[in-house]
């Protein structure tokens, strides 16, 4: 302290180059002794007042005559993360818990040394980080340019769902959830998977569940499921024995294989037609751990069969009125086994129908099968479905952001029921209809939040996060635009107590007003006659 420095000129190399350079002398007074009055501990002393580290003067490997000093700052964060929705991370708010010495600034690089004077990152660009990566922090000198050692952040930017968009990372409805891990991604209350029933789910298959197999040899020749070869089914999974669609007949019920006849269809639309098929049913208990993927289905043909045929598997989750084709045109041609990954969702709380379609045999009399197995593996996976074909109006918007699925005015929340549930708050929404398309904003269309971690919303489920509608859906009204069920004035008829009315002469009318209705009128409407 109280030490003034004035420039000298340094002389260096061979030969002498010489350079005038600040802090190389110190300004006197220096008296009798030549000794600098202000850097001795009294006039005239000689003694040095303060601890030399002269040995870096003599090492050249050593340059620390930066005055940015030779201690990194000390930034108190190791890392940091953007918050959505915000998309950017702001170095300059970070703390610097170390001190900066007297002429110097605070300064962010990307490079550790920064490679000239200028590699840094202006303020604008610090407070704005939108690229993930290691950020150093140092002490420059405003004097010469020069550095200090330098402090890291690791930040690390995090993908921001697009609110509004339909892409599958992005967050249509806006409830802070992902469009691929909502369950209900336009927040009508009606969940994706029966707004596209067809739709087909994209999962993590994690390790195994349990299989079921259906042995023939074990009660000999019996339809129900062996336990004792291996087929241990998944926790809280009940199931049903193997029976046959009534196109088929089961020939030799007594015997260690399956052999049916009456397959007659050449394709899989006739064997749909026809009903030949195989089927088994299983549930998953809605206090299962986790949802499960129908992993793996494989089929032994019986050694000694003689005919060729094709064969296809579908599966419904809605006690058959609408399968979903997980594979078909499969040729069974060989005595090897049928072996067909699908990786298809089941879901907790539900009851499943499989059914394996038999055609293009080549013997109607001879169908041998053995072996059917079943394979399923665990998932925490809860929703993803990837949803691309189902527009029920054609209006180009996709029926799970389609609050209007069938575009006749009516909302698919009110035509599904979901308005007349107990307890459930409804809010306007965008209903988009027509080519080109128009927007209108309509009641009940959305239902109010909270939505929850599967975004489907709190009031509409059994308990929060069970991700199972707690009502009946009604959700073929919204997909046929012949039934508009949003009007006040219901679904049902008035009942007229008379069903016919004569004028009694010499009265020359008759006075429909005073005929007796014994429904009841719905709120916000009057009963009307018309020819």
């Amino acid at each position: 302290a109280g030490v003034t420095m004035q420039n000298g000129d340094v002389v260096n190399g061979t030969p002498n180059t010489t350079t005038s350079t600040p802090n190389a002398i110190v300004a006197g007074p220096y008296d009798a002794n030549g000794f600098a009055n202000s850097v001795e501990t009294s006039s005239e002393s000689g003694v040095y007042k303060g601890n030399y580290t002269y040995d870096n003067a003599i090492d050249a490997a050593i340059a620390n005559c930066c005055d940015a000093g030779t201690t990194a700052p000390m930034i108190a964060d190791t890392s940091a993360t953007n918050v959505c929705p915000g998309t950017i991370v702001n170095l300059t708010t970070l703390t610097n818990t170390g001190t900066a010495p007297s002429g110097v600034t605070l300064v962010w690089s990307t490079h550790n040394p920064p490679t000239g004077p200028n590699d840094t990152l202006t303020t604008a660009q610090a407070s704005a980080i939108s690229t993930s990566g290691k950020y150093y922090a140092l002490y420059r000198s405003m004097s010469t340019g020069c550095y200090s050692p330098a402090d890291s952040v690791m930040v690390t930017i995090n993908y921001c769902p697009i609110c509004g968009s339909t892409n599958s990372t992005d967050d249509f409805d806006c409830d802070g959830v992902a469009n691929n891990i909502d369950l209900d991604d336009d927040n009508d209350g009606v969940l994706d998977n029966v707004e596209c029933i067809q739709a087909y789910p994209t999962i993590s298959v994690g390790t195994t569940a349990g299989s079921l197999q259906y042995y023939h040899n074990n009660p000999f020749g019996g339809l129900n499921m062996d336990e004792g070869n291996g087929g241990i089914p998944p926790t809280n999974m009940t199931y049903t024995d193997e029976t046959w669609g009534s196109g088929v007949i089961n020939i030799y019920p007594g015997q260690a294989y399956r052999q049916l006849s009456g397959v007659d269809g050449l394709t899989y639309d006739q064997a749909v037609t026809n009903n030949d098929y195989l089927q088994w049913g299983f549930s998953l208990s809605s206090g299962a751990a986790n949802n499960l993927v129908l992993n793996q289905i494989v089929q032994n043909r019986y050694s000694t069969a003689v005919g060729t045929w094709t064969t296809a598997f579908a599966i419904s989750s809605d006690g058959g009125t609408t399968f979903y084709t997980l594979f078909k045109d499969v040729d069974q041609t060989s005595t090897t086994m049928l072996n067909q990954t699908v990786n298809y969702l089941i879901e907790k709380g539900k009851s499943y129908i499989l059914r394996q379609y038999f055609y293009k045999s080549s013997s109607t009399t001879d169908i041998r099968y053995d072996d059917t197995e079943f394979n399923f593996n665990n998932t925490s996976f809860t929703g993803s479905y990837e949803l691309i074909t189902c527009d029920t109006d054609n209006d180009g918007i996709l029926n799970v952001f389609d609050l209007d699925s069938d575009g006749d005015g009516c909302t698919d929340a009110f035509e599904s029921g979901v308005t007349a549930l107990a307890g459930v708050t409804m809010q306007n929404g965008d209903v988009i209809n027509g080519i080109p398309n128009t927007t209108t904003s309509t009641p009940n269309a959305i239902v109010a939040g909270p939505y929850g971690a599967n975004g489907f919303a709190n009031s509409v489920e059994t308990s929060t996060e069970s991700g199972v509608y707690k009502g009946n859906y009604t959700y073929y009204y919204a997909l046929d635009s012949t039934v508009a069920t949003c009007c006040a004035a219901g679904n049902t008829a008035p009942i007229i107590s008379e069903t016919s009315d004569t004028n009694v002469c010499p009265i020359t009318i008759v006075n429909l007003t005073t005929l007796t209705n014994t429904g009841t009128v719905p709120s916000g409407a009057t009963l009307v006659w018309s020819t």
